[in-house]
């Protein structure tokens, strides 16, 4: 992991209230779920994930963010995967 000690707790601290945000909007909806709410789940002050998000549809953006790298990250060892496939296939071929 890069970056300072800081810089390191303020990533894993963005992990912690994205990943209580993420629990409670999926079980109470975005609407039905307060900062509070995150916050205690979070074990953190309100006040403290404000200076990480400036509001909760920035948590919301910055998990649907997190979700999409994620699906990315899942595909494109399949593309790989497929590429060489096809690579093979290709060289195989090539004299039919």
């Amino acid at each position: 992991m890069t970056g300072n000690r800081g810089e390191r707790r303020r990533r894993q601290d963005e992990i912690e209230i994205l990943d209580a945000a993420l629990a409670l909007f999926a079980a109470q909806g975005f609407h039905g779920t307060s900062m509070q709410q995150i916050a205690g789940r979070a074990e953190f002050s309100v006040g403290k994930i404000y200076t990480l998000f400036p509001s909760k549809e920035a948590l919301l953006r910055t998990l649907q963010e997190r979700a999409i790298n994620e699906l990315r990250c899942v595909r494109r060892p399949r593309r790989r995967r497929l590429g060489a496939a096809a690579g093979l296939v290709g060289h195989a071929t090539r004299g039919l």
